[in-house]
């Protein structure tokens, strides 16, 4: 048994409260439980604050982290969120640092795909120039031989005849084949001169008042006899009134002869050729050749514009057309620029 006293003041007396020892170790022992409760709620509340807190504090670096690992594994459109609570200004710093050179190795990159795209095109248009020179010389390498071959074979016939067995109607058919291989030959020769003037921008034009009837009348003769040797019809149209022109008189005189010997040469016989030349924009003239030949396919438009540059399809027609082909288109755009 454990009594309690207490005294009461100026009466003298005094209050004893008795209470057995069991009952005080039964509540000795429920508040020792309550203690050690409450000392662990707090402990793990503060375990969990620490936790949380310290979450708080690395979320910015493993954002930081995260987005350097994506960066790392070729996703240059990363970046670092928005800013988080209680960020220290360290983090901030090295967030915005990150996205300053995420975004600099972006641009880096896409101006090196740039580049690159540009280059293997550049590479693709040498080699296809280059592809198409080669050919061009191949293709005029036989365009050269053949009249060559003709002055030496008619040279040789006449250098093996006996004089006394020479009949003077041969020898002029002869003398005439060697003639106009020469002037074939010359003419080839000439159109390569032509080229390489161009090219070197040594082609001087001689600007002048031009008749453009009196141009189309003076290539008809030239055509017609190879018109009708193929079993083609040549129409052309000039509309009437039509002012005098400022150009080269030779180089436009080319440019169409040029297009209509091409188009003798793409279309089959039986065909047609019509060359139409009527008024344009700004007292200028309009001249149209066209023909019922195979065509140039749409993908081939801007190919065939180009020096030397020939359509796909055109291995179904001669060698020796295809490098008519290119020399003349090359040398007759040359000189519609200049004109």
């Amino acid at each position: 048994m454990i009594a309690g006293y207490a005294a009461i003041p100026r009466l003298g007396w005094g209050v004893m409260v008795p209470q057995p020892e069991r009952v005080l170790a039964f509540h000795a022992d429920e508040v020792q439980k309550g203690a050690k409760y409450v000392l662990a709620m707090a402990f793990l509340s503060g375990v969990g604050f620490a936790w949380w807190f310290a979450g708080r504090l690395t979320a910015p670096i493993a954002a930081v982290e995260a987005a350097s690992n994506r960066l790392a594994a070729g996703d240059l459109g990363v970046r670092v969120g928005d800013k988080y609570f209680m960020e220290p200004s360290e983090v901030a710093s090295l967030a915005e640092n990150f996205n300053a050179m995420a975004t600099r190795i972006k641009s880096r990159e896409q101006e090196r795909d740039r580049a690159e795209k540009e280059l293997l095109k550049s590479k693709a248009e040498v080699e296809y120039a280059n592809r198409a020179k080669t050919e061009f010389l191949a293709h005029m390498s036989h365009e050269l031989r053949t009249p060559l071959n003709a002055i030496n074979g008619f040279a040789e016939i006449l250098q093996t005849i006996p004089l006394d067995a020479m009949d003077a109607a041969q020898v002029s058919r002869y003398a005439h084949c060697i003639r106009e291989s020469g002037g074939h030959l010359l003419k080839l020769i000439n159109d390569l001169l032509d080229i390489s003037r161009i090219e070197a921008g040594a082609l001087a034009l001689d600007y002048g008042d031009v008749d453009i009837k009196d141009i189309v009348s003076c290539c008809l003769p030239i055509v017609s006899d190879r018109a009708t040797r193929g079993g083609l019809r040549l129409n052309f149209d000039v509309a009437p009134g039509l002012p005098m022109i400022e150009a080269d008189a030779t180089r436009l005189r080319q440019i169409i002869l040029n297009l209509r010997i091409n188009a003798i040469k793409f279309t089959p016989e039986g065909g047609q050729i019509d060359l139409k030349v009527r008024p344009a924009y700004d007292d200028g003239i309009e001249i149209v050749v066209t023909d019922t030949g195979t065509g140039i396919p749409p993908e081939d438009l801007s190919r065939v514009l180009e020096p030397f540059g020939r359509s796909r399809q055109s291995h179904t027609t001669r060698a020796r057309a295809r490098a008519s082909d290119c020399r003349w288109r090359s040398v007759s755009r040359a000189c519609t620029a200049g004109i």
